[in-house]
């Protein structure tokens, strides 16, 4: 992952417009390291490009920017990293890398961090059109990370030590007539392994815990982002570098800024873990998945944001969990949640319009109900609860809902939940009469069992809750048993 980031942040930056080239020049090398230095500044040394066969090296060394860091103590030693260039016409380029990767960084006195990747190539196809690749692909090998981190206020000290036997990264990017792209990135990891000791000052006893996973996966996709209108933006930082510059050219700054917007159509991304296991001082934690999911438009009217997390398998040490709950630990898992209604456009818009940064505050005091009443037009927003599911080896509790939720008020929802093997979990439950824990749960099964719904070998519950306070389940009106549920002031 670190590679891919490196290589395609760099290549990026390749934004000569020249068709068809005839042999490479020096006087062509100069152009590409000024297209480049408008985005990552003009410190000499800090990019250099070189006629080579029949393209250009590209070398950037981060050194040059690391060296001025003043804090006492702060270290660092980054190798350059050197990519080949060839164009190929028509805005086309082919780039290609092979580095050893040997970094480390930070102050011995809070954090320090070793990177060491010796197997790491590139190759990918860059387009001047949509300053981006085309496609990529990046792999390395026997990676490994090492941090120590230390807390200077309590004196805990965490060290981690990471290693991934391998990593392959694919990128694909579809072409918009408007310059925008269509992206997607998938990395498969194989061989994880991770460690952590965490101590409590000097001589403390150190908590070990041991992290593995034979494979990962991370999948992203991006629809209609303009990386040329993004990447302006960085070039306006680069180019205005004092706080004077940038008030003086700020009106240029909302132009780049509103040209940026919406950043990008749809993002959504997935990570999935498999056969994660977490070796613990109580013994072993296991999954055999473990994943995690986003879903969001961007800056746009429809403004929409999703997230999702699931397991399936999951086993703990022995001895952990009272007797009685054997059956009962959720071994599945899936939820999540998606808010829309809202828009992310007309509150950034304003944003942009109103920001003044010759002034201590960016934006004008006691603002902020303007812009909540552009982000939430209606004074309501929408959540989504999509089918999940939590179950365990005597039961299964399903579940969906939607809900409209007030500024002014109280939100209205509809939920449904169906659960099969109640009887098996009561009749589990009674095995700890004694435990208060264990009365507790058997109390509420009895109460929501009287309240359910028989449906073959399950039982539902429909709910709904109006604004006005009214709280229905399966038909029958609760509001009374649940406390006075207050409805909204009148107006």
């Amino acid at each position: 992952m670190i590679t891919q980031k490196l290589g395609s942040g760099l290549t990026l930056l390749l934004l000569s417009t020249t068709a068809c080239w005839a042999a490479p020049t020096q006087e062509e090398a100069d152009g590409i390291k000024g297209n480049i230095q408008a985005y990552i500044g003009q410190e000499e040394g800090a990019v250099t490009v070189t006629p080579a066969g029949d393209g250009y090296d590209i070398s950037f060394d981060a050194m040059v920017y690391l060296s001025k860091v003043k804090e006492q103590g702060f270290t660092a030693s980054f190798k350059p990293f050197v990519y080949h260039a060839v164009p190929k016409g028509d805005g086309l380029w082919q780039v290609d890398a092979k580095n050893n990767i040997d970094v480390s960084f930070g102050n011995p006195a809070n954090l320090t961090v070793d990177i060491k990747i010796p197997n790491t190539s590139f190759s990918g196809t860059f387009s001047e059109a949509i300053t981006g690749f085309l496609e990529s692909k990046t792999t390395t090998g026997d990676m490994t990370i090492l941090e120590n981190i230390v807390d200077v206020n309590s004196g805990v000290t965490t060290n981690l030590a990471f290693a991934i036997k391998s990593v392959t990264s694919d990128t694909r990017a579809v072409p918009a007539a408007d310059g925008t792209a269509d992206t997607s990135i998938e990395m498969s990891y194989q061989g994880v392994t991770a460690t952590s000791s965490t101590a409590a000052g000097q001589g403390g006893q150190p908590v070990n815990l041991t992290y593995a996973m034979p494979a990962m996966t991370y999948k992203t996709a991006t629809t209609g982002i303009s990386n040329r209108k993004i990447l302006d933006v960085l070039a306006w930082f680069v180019a205005h570098p004092t706080r004077e510059d940038m008030i003086r050219d700020q009106a240029d700054l909302k132009l780049k800024l509103k040209a940026a917007l919406p950043v990008a159509k749809n993002m959504k991304g997935s990570m999935a873990m498999d056969a994660l296991s977490v070796t613990t001082p109580m013994g072993v934690v296991s999954f055999d998945s473990f994943g995690f999911g986003a879903d969001m438009n961007g800056v746009v009217k429809e403004g929409r944001f999703g997230e999702n997390f699931s397991f399936t398998g999951l086993k703990l040490p022995a001895g952990i969990a009272p007797p009685w709950s054997e059956g009962l630990v959720p071994s599945n898992l899936k939820l999540g949640f998606e808010v829309s209604g809202f828009d992310a456009e007309a509150p950034a818009a304003m944003f942009i319009d109103q920001m003044d940064i010759s002034k201590p505050e960016p934006v004008p005091p006691g603002s902020e109900g303007l812009y909540m009443a552009a982000f939430a037009p209606k004074n309501t927003i929408n959540l989504t609860i999509p089918p999940g599911e939590i179950s365990a080896g005597l039961y299964s509790l399903t579940y969906e809902g939607t809900s409209t939720i007030s500024f002014a008020g109280l939100p209205q929802v509809n939920a449904k939940f169906r659960m099969t093997g109640m009887e098996k979990v009561i009749a589990q439950l009674q095995q700890a009469a004694t435990d208060p824990t264990a009365q507790q749960g058997m109390a509420m099964l009895f109460a929501a069992k009287g309240i359910g719904k028989a449906d073959g070998d399950a039982i539902t519950w429909d709910v709904t809750m109006s604004p006005e306070g009214k709280l229905l389940v399966n038909g029958t009106d609760l509001s009374s048993m649940m406390g006075a549920i207050a409805p909204p002031p009148q107006q």
